[in-house]
């Protein structure tokens, strides 16, 4: 049995944020298939070769996976409830949230998608957790932070 690490992560985007951007976010977190093109040369969206097969971890890393009994417990992508109180276009008024559950050989991915929501997030600070599970349990979580588009841990 190998170590997993658990996800927590919620972080905001601007209404001003490029459409395509705004369509990656809701591809991550879609509830069907459907064609949709990388929209970035940033590492996350990359492909790899997988035993002669093509594979982009972008396209699953939010998705049920349910040959899994981790690996999944919530995401959405939303607008903000109280989206109305914005008072101007550049604050936040979409939220990406979600919890999942990877194997320790794909955290790698994982962070390139915090890599890449850094660039594009309006949060700063605080945005998330993570912490081991398996064999090789955590006594603490590493703490995630968006600071200057950057991805920072502590």
């Amino acid at each position: 049995m190998s170590d997993y690490y658990e996800y927590a992560i919620n972080c905001t985007f601007s209404s001003s944020l490029d459409p395509h951007l705004l369509d990656t976010l809701r591809y991550l977190v879609r509830t069907h298939e459907y064609a949709f093109d990388a929209p970035s040369d940033h590492p996350f969206f990359g492909a790899e070769e997988f035993e002669g097969q093509r594979y982009e971890a972008w396209r699953d890393i939010l998705q049920v996976d349910p040959d899994e009994e981790r690996g999944y417990f919530a995401r959405f992508f939303r607008v903000h409830s109280s989206r109305t109180q914005w008072s101007t276009a550049s604050e936040a008024p979409y939220i990406l949230s979600f919890q999942i559950a990877v194997h320790d050989d794909a955290e790698g991915d994982v962070w390139r998608l915090l890599q890449w929501l850094a660039t594009i997030s309006d949060s700063q600070g605080f945005v998330g957790y993570s912490i081991r599970q398996g064999h090789g349990v955590s006594e603490h979580p590493r703490l995630w932070y968006f600071e200057n588009q950057q991805l920072v841990s502590r």
